[in-house]
């Protein structure tokens, strides 16, 4: 990601849901990841399993 230009992001590709530029897909699979990780953490609450280590950033401290 640090070797890209910002010009490379801006590239559109034809994609699943119509033509998007690199960054939207990128976008959209950091949505996607985050949406999972919501509901591994419900459910592991729901298990009454501790899920701080799956939240990340300051919830790790």
């Amino acid at each position: 990601m640090k070797a890209l230009q910002e010009s490379a992001l801006a590239e559109k590709v034809d994609f699943f849901a119509g033509e998007k530029s690199k960054l939207q897909i990128l976008n959209l699979m950091q949505d996607h990841v985050t949406h999972h990780r919501g509901q591994l953490v419900v459910y592991l609450n729901l298990k009454e399993i501790n899920s701080l280590g799956y939240l990340g950033g300051r919830f790790l401290q």
